[in-house]
């Protein structure tokens, strides 16, 4: 009977084991804004519970509950058994060692379903969130590419004032608090003057641009797009005149490698964007980092992001 008792012993150690392991799973935070509506996450096959419609078989968030309801249930119908067993054999003998042995027995019984019931207890009087499982999948929003000439950007989010159509698409952007007129910086300039406004660049980004040089051909750089934007971008910088993009006059390996340096020992971030996965390879092998190139195939042009997105 030695046996038996530390079967019964093991088993309920397993339900308590699984029990704790199961309320102790992470609960994902969901920050469901009011349109959208948490995918329960469902089951390949239905699983029979008891007073559970087909729908709810098939649902986590009614399944696992209802499982560990049924193993804190059969731990009091075996605990039951145990005791009913044991209560026989004390009765039936009146050997000392088999009574000894029937009490031990009633108290392992009693001591198993205590902890398979308090692991539920115990969580739930700690913090209740510790005993709800939320697998619901948060919705992901897909934002729509605008038409835009930025190459399937999503054009300026959040509040901005102002806007004007150029080719066709409406460019809306913000005020560019902190910039300075972008000719004052000593740099090349595609457009000075963009929808009637001085085209401008931030005040800081504007001084660290003006003190980085090419190596080694020494090519010049030109800034190609500043503020106002003329199409619409992914990077939302580009919209308050805290990015700019940058294209080399001499577009070598050596070339974009020496820019990205040197941007970074004036405390700014490059990353050269260009339209094919071949052109990136083919820089990649020339030397520039491949952590500070990458492929966005609607652009019109490869030039510099500074700073990226």
């Amino acid at each position: 009977m030695k046996c038996g008792v530390g079967s019964m012993n093991l088993f309920f150690v397993l339900i308590v084991i699984f029990l704790t392991s199961y309320f102790l799973l992470p609960t994902p935070a969901q920050a469901q804004t009011p349109y959208q509506t948490p995918t329960p996450y469902r089951l390949l096959a239905p699983i029979p519970l008891g007073g559970t419609t087909q729908a709810e078989e098939t649902t986590t968030e009614k399944y696992l509950p209802g499982l560990i309801k049924m193993v804190i249930g059969l731990a009091g119908v075996l605990a039951v058994l145990r005791l009913m067993y044991a209560g026989i054999k004390y009765m039936s003998t009146d050997a000392f060692s088999e009574k000894t042995e029937a009490k031990g027995i009633i108290e392992d019984a009693l001591w198993g379903l205590a902890l398979a019931m308090s692991a539920w207890l115990i969580l739930n009087t700690l913090n209740p969130k510790l005993v709800n499982l939320d697998l619901s999948i948060k919705p992901q929003e897909i934002k729509t590419p605008s038409t835009g000439g930025g190459g399937g950007d999503v054009g300026c989010q959040g509040t901005c004032p102002r806007s004007y159509v150029n080719g066709g698409d409406t460019i809306n952007y913000k005020d560019c608090s902190s910039c300075s007129d972008a000719d004052s910086f000593e740099l090349t300039i595609k457009q000075e003057t963009i929808n009637g406004e001085k085209a401008k660049i931030n005040t800081a980004l504007g001084n660290s641009l003006k003190s980085v040089s090419v190596m080694p051909g020494n090519p010049t750089f030109q800034v190609t797009e500043t503020w106002p934007p003329t199409v619409n971008h992914a990077n939302q910088k580009q919209y308050e005149g805290t990015s700019v993009d940058i294209s080399l006059s001499d577009k070598t390996g050596a070339n974009i490698t020496a820019f990205i340096r040197n941007a970074a020992s004036k405390g700014l971030t490059a990353v050269y964007e260009v339209k094919t996965e071949d052109e990136r390879n083919t820089y990649i092998r020339q030397g520039v980092p491949a952590v500070s190139i990458i492929t966005v195939p609607r652009i019109s042009g490869e030039h510099f992001s500074v700073p990226p997105k």
